[in-house]
């Protein structure tokens, strides 16, 4: 594995690292502002074989700059103990409910100043559509339509929410 860090990453950059002789790429996702997934998906098209571990998203606190930041877990070997943070949850969303192999059927964002509503939905390999919503506002009713069915789903303000639903063709 190699680790691409600091720099403005292009399709072409990410293609010729995948066809070195390594299994994956960890490329540190604090950047998408400079570089969209859609560069990371587009790659990982022509690389299926390999993985692409987003990296560095956190260090638990304090770090070597004496930042206190967020952790999915954050461990205290001095007391022999750790702690699952909320990020650790959040992250379960995707970790648990998208198997390796879904493919993304749609994505939804909407942003106003304060707020945001953002969602994706996969088609599992299972044959089944989990749909992960991220609410950073107040709480409201999602619509989610599948074929000719429709589920209201409440989701809480301040939450993420997943929802798995049989996929009938």
């Amino acid at each position: 594995m190699t680790v691409i860090d600091g720099v403005d990453v292009t399709l072409t950059a990410v293609t010729a690292i995948l066809q070195l002789p390594l299994d994956g790429v960890g490329l540190h996702y604090y950047t998408d502002f400079i570089t969209p997934a859609e560069v990371q998906v587009e790659a990982m098209k022509s690389f299926p074989s390999k993985f692409l571990l987003n990296t560095e998203s956190c260090e638990g606190g304090p770090n070597w700059d004496k930042n206190f930041v967020d952790s999915p877990i954050t461990v205290f070997p001095e007391h022999n103990e750790f702690h699952k943070q909320p990020m650790y949850y959040a992250m379960g969303h995707f970790s648990k409910f998208i198997p390796r192999g879904s493919k993304i059927i749609r994505r939804v964002q909407t942003k106003s100043m304060f707020t945001s509503f953002e969602s994706v939905a996969v088609l599992t390999p299972e044959s089944t559509v989990v749909v992960v919503m991220y609410n950073t506002g107040s709480a409201r009713t999602v619509n989610v339509k599948l074929g000719n069915k429709v589920a209201s789903i409440h989701c809480p303000g301040a939450a993420v929410i997943t929802v798995e639903l049989p996929y009938e063709p």
